[in-house]
């Protein structure tokens, strides 16, 4: 669907507070979106490891996956629908390993944009945060 709108995407990437732009005419979608991949706990692997709640009124539904264990990759996933559409997709995922302690945030807005943030900390150094966000601009015909 993206490659047939061909959206310029403008990314921002911040390594610890030093940031970098870039504008791009074209993407490789499956590596850009490949994170948000992960997400899917529909699996019958997943069916007894979530609580699930449903929040809804009118033409605004909201669906949470909370996880039942804390060392859980994924401890949370949110997912808003508008008039039976996804809205906005939000999770909460926590590494916690020998070597690294990793709390990373991910949104995704369907043909608007996505953002994540990463809080690394490494044994070998100090904490340290990344934050990557992108924003789809559509092209051509909103454009004057």
């Amino acid at each position: 669907m993206l490659d047939s709108i061909k959206p310029v995407i403008h990314k921002t990437m911040v390594n610890n507070e030093d940031p970098m732009d870039v504008k791009m005419d074209s993407a490789d979608w499956k590596e850009e979106l490949s994170l948000f991949e992960m997400l899917d706990l529909r699996t019958a692997a997943n069916e007894d490891k979530y609580t699930e709640s449903v929040d809804s009124n009118g033409n605004l539904k909201i669906q949470r996956f909370s996880a039942l264990d804390s060392n859980r990759e994924i401890q949370s996933l949110s997912i808003t629908y508008r008039n039976n559409e996804i809205e906005l997709i939000e999770a909460f995922l926590k590494k916690r390993t020998f070597v690294v302690d990793r709390d990373t945030r991910m949104s995704y807005q369907p043909g608007k944009g996505y953002g994540i943030q990463l809080d690394e900390n490494y044994i070998w150094s100090k904490p340290h945060t990344k934050e990557i966000f992108v924003e789809l601009e559509p092209n051509g015909f909103l454009k004057k």
